[in-house]
């Protein structure tokens, strides 16, 4: 009976591999944000700046700096927000007072991934088939996010905000709210989305996932199936083993929330079981659990325990917290989609 425990230990080894270089949306912001705000740019010499100053003197005269940062609305509208600093001011008073002003608003669903680094230093945002959605005095399809000072603060950042646009595009949280209603995605008759079958010729059964999981190798003891989403190290594994003697003439319906409890209590790990339930898995009576990671706080496992003959299978997807409710259907169609030949 304490195979399942050991399974689950050993995947604790693996599941932080798999996320290691992976962050969230808000955290990936952030790190954009820190790497511009690193690259402060000189805006120039200020003439008659008016009421942006204290003193409100019109003949004043001062130097400036600036920066950008970005942040993201509830329905996926990026808006970049400039800050610009006043320093070497004719009248003292005004050094280091500063304003802020919005500088473009779009939808990330408008961007192209196909973002540009010019000359190794410069991000250029290009929206999706040359349609015109920044502006600032004149409409355009092309905008320079950030000049920076080195090739490798540029790379940094450019590396994080396409992971981000990866981010935004898988989770559906931040779709476009379309209130058309002669957009075509208002009326055009839904389809499920595309998966892609994986077959275990060793043990006779099939899986079914969305494109973007991919078959990952393993060198981890009975580990049949392995499906990681790259952009964001959400994982799909089986794992396979004999049954033992124990557990002879036992169904995934055997199991508790409470036996897992127990089991991992004495192996010293305190797991917080968020659901369970007693299912099916390619017709084989089996037990769901959603459980807070013990371990990476910042993950969250769903859990499938099932045998079929004499094997026994325990089906594991794991994303991050601030992601799962999106994964979670993804996770559950796939164990639907289980099936045994």
């Amino acid at each position: 009976m304490k195979r399942t425990v050991f399974t689950f230990l050993f995947l604790i080894l693996l599941f932080p591999n798999l996320v290691a270089q992976s962050t969230d949306i808000p955290s990936t912001i952030e790190y954009i944000n820190k790497v511009i705000k690193e690259n402060t740019r000189y805006f120039g010499y200020q003439s008659n700046p008016n009421d942006h100053f204290k003193s409100k003197k019109y003949d004043q005269r001062c130097f400036s700096d600036y920066y950008d940062r970005i942040s993201l609305s509830s329905d996926g509208n990026f808006t970049i927000i400039r800050t610009i600093t006043f320093r070497d001011c004719t009248d003292p008073i005004d050094n280091e007072n500063f304003y802020t002003s919005d500088v473009q608003n779009f939808h990330h669903e408008d961007i192209s991934r196909g973002l540009t680094s010019l000359k190794d230093v410069t991000i250029v945002l290009k929206a999706k088939n040359s349609k015109k959605i920044f502006s600032y005095f004149e409409a355009t399809s092309e905008y320079k996010l950030w000049e920076f000072r080195n090739s490798y603060d540029a790379e940094r950042c450019f590396n994080a905000f396409s992971h981000l646009l990866r981010l935004l595009d898988n989770d559906s949280r931040y779709a476009r709210n379309d209130n058309d209603p002669f957009a075509p995605d208002n009326y055009k008759i839904s389809q499920s989305p595309k998966t892609v079958e994986h077959v275990s010729s060793k043990y006779n059964y099939s899986i079914s996932a969305p494109p973007n999981f991919k078959e990952s190798a393993s060198d981890r003891t009975n580990i049949d199936t392995k499906l990681v989403d790259l952009a964001t190290g959400a994982s799909i594994i089986i794992h396979v083993s004999k049954r033992l003697p124990e557990e002879i003439g036992m169904t995934g319906h055997s199991y508790s929330a409470d036996y897992f409890k127990t089991i991992y209590k004495n192996e010293g790990y305190n797991i917080i079981v968020l659901k369970e339930d007693k299912t099916t898995v390619a017709g084989q009576p089996a037990f769901k659990m959603v459980l807070d990671h013990p371990v990476d706080n910042r993950l969250r496992v769903l859990e499938y325990s099932f045998f079929k003959g004499s094997y026994a299978f325990v089906l594991t997807c794991t994303s991050e917290k601030s992601s799962f409710n999106t994964y979670e259907e993804i996770f559950r169609q796939a164990a639907i989609s289980m099936k045994f030949y």
